[in-house]
């Protein structure tokens, strides 16, 4: 594919915009408890697990064994994430830049498992949301990552042919979301370290730091290149 062809880089947010892993964990942990519910700390796998808010909030009345709706749980965790976030947004060092960055030659765009409201408070409080010309959270498609839905939406957004675009992930539930809509696809350090080689077998380039994605390593995806 030509460098010319390339349109849009899309990011992922959690893990990738923001260091969220702690935050949902210590949300949750807290939710489940002061409910009566059985908890026990999450596996890598289960961390890095990609899905939409109905799919999560099910998983964890269950798991949990919570004596509540799921949409009661969805409701309370969401409402837990918001005020943790309004307090402190840990944003990945070097995120933001990289993101305006790259707006400069590409159309962005983000595909999160996150719920809209998250997604809207993170992207404002971090001055970022003028730089997104589309965003899609998983909650607005069919199901959420590794399904391709989410990709294949925010590139119909984009007006852009997902083979025209990048997608920038820390897991592989969502590279193989983005490989499987037909994106090229980045990796940047995932949560956990046992998912570095599926990372690495799953994305064209893997980088150490978001900063190193640079126009100029974008295009050299695009052309085939050595990145």
């Amino acid at each position: 594919m030509p460098v010319t062809a390339l349109k849009a880089v899309v990011f992922d947010l959690d893990g990738v915009l923001i260091d969220s892993s702690g935050v949902w964990e210590q949300v949750v942990m807290e939710f489940v408890r002061r409910r009566g519910g059985t908890w026990r700390t999450l596996t890598p796998a289960e961390t890095m697990a990609g899905g939409n808010s109905a799919e999560w909030s099910t998983w964890f009345k269950e798991t949990c064994r919570l004596a509540m709706s799921a949409e009661s749980i969805r409701e309370g965790i969401i409402a837990g994430i918001m005020d943790s976030y309004r307090r402190h947004l840990p944003l990945i060092p070097g995120a933001v830049e990289t993101v305006r960055g790259l707006s400069a030659r590409y159309t962005i765009g983000l595909a999160s498992a996150s719920p809209r409201t998250v997604i809207d408070l993170v992207l404002d409080r971090a001055e970022l949301a003028p730089y997104f010309s589309a965003t899609v959270s998983a909650d607005e498609v069919h199901k959420g990552k590794p399904d391709p839905h989410v990709y294949i939406e925010v590139c119909g957004r984009l007006g852009s042919d997902p083979r025209r675009a990048v997608a920038v992930e820390d897991a592989p539930d969502g590279l193989r979301a983005a490989k499987a809509a037909g994106l090229w696809a980045i990796a940047v350090p995932p949560p956990h370290p046992s998912a570095t080689d599926e990372n690495r077998a799953l994305a064209d380039v893997v980088v150490d730091d978001i900063r190193r994605i640079t126009p100029d390593l974008v295009d050299a995806i695009a052309s085939g290149d050595d990145a």
